[in-house]
């Protein structure tokens, strides 16, 4: 009797939920509504309206909905619930990929590679929306899609990150070493593998202090194992200086030893200075293989 009685619960609840939309969106639609040239847009169905109001409630519901439900709810659904609920749908014997998909074409708007294999459109389209929200580059307030208040777009989408890209003037270097983004680079410490720089131009004596924090942090205290530079023709020298030191590798002191230097002047608030990044050179034991740099013009 428990099983039937559960139903009926939830089937009273969805009615409730289907009925209170409805009235929602029926005293929006009394309101005075701008003229179009197209004429007045038909209401929304009432599934789509159920389906709204479900998906507002992720958060309590997520396993509880049924799979058929789900399947017609998951499109419904911005980003950030798509994501988070993507194992309850695999464990109801749903994909989210084909949803994926087309939010990379409608979004994104750019075509992989031809010798590009997508496995997992998630991660594809969470990395490139991590990338265009640290550059500036999409407005997340634009589409419902990707706004919600309950989330971070940075930290939501950072541990989908395993290759970043630093462009131009190290845009973005200086937001992740900031204190609010603290939980993202920890984040990022954790998943990110590659790091590129790509048509880098002249960076003053701030931006290069946040870029040598964050590679402390993604190369010293991460799991990032390259390094590449790409078109850089006429390399800035302190700061190719930088990065390859950087870049050469961490000797971590052994059981008993000092802390780490950087992170002693980091959280004493003061910058090394250029001289001082030698010392991480010395003769002790490698926490790993030196990271790998390749440099193309």
């Amino acid at each position: 009797m428990a099983a039937p009685e559960a139903w009926r619960a939830r089937s009273c609840w969805f009615c409730e939920v289907a009925a209170a939309t409805t009235m929602e969106a029926t005293s929006r639609e009394a309101a005075p509504a701008k003229s179009s040239a197209s004429g007045p847009s038909a209401p929304p169905a009432l599934f789509e309206l159920c389906g709204r109001a479900v998906s507002a409630h992720m958060g309590v519901l997520e396993s509880g909905v049924w799979g058929p439900i789900l399947q017609s709810i998951l499109p419904l659904l911005n980003i950030y619930y798509l994501e988070r609920i993507e194992e309850t749908a695999l464990k109801k014997g749903l994909s989210t990929q084909a949803i994926w998909r087309r939010l990379w074409d409608e979004l994104m708007k750019t075509r992989p590679s031809g010798l590009e294999s997508v496995t997992c459109w998630r991660a594809k389209f969470m990395e490139a929306f991590f990338s265009h929200v640290l550059r500036g580059t999409i407005d997340v307030s634009s589409d419902k899609r990707l706004c919600d208040q309950r989330f971070s777009p940075l930290l939501h989408s950072s541990r989908h990150v395993r290759q970043l890209t630093i462009c131009n003037m190290l845009q973005g270097a200086t937001e992740l070493v900031a204190e609010p983004n603290r939980r993202v680079l920890e984040t990022l410490a954790s998943s990110l593998h590659t790091l590129k720089f790509r048509h880098l131009l002249f960076s003053d004596v701030a931006a290069q202090q946040s870029l040598r924090q964050l590679l402390h942090q993604l190369i010293h205290h991460g799991v990032v194992n390259q390094v590449s530079l790409y078109s850089w023709p006429v390399p800035e020298s302190a700061l190719f200086i930088l990065i390859l030191t950087m870049s050469a590798g961490f000797w971590q002191p052994g059981p008993g030893g000092p802390p780490c230097r950087l992170c002693g002047e980091a959280s004493r608030g003061r910058a090394p200075s250029r001289d001082e990044s030698s010392l991480l050179l010395g003769s002790r034991r490698p926490r790993r293989d030196a990271a790998e740099r390749c440099a193309a013009a």
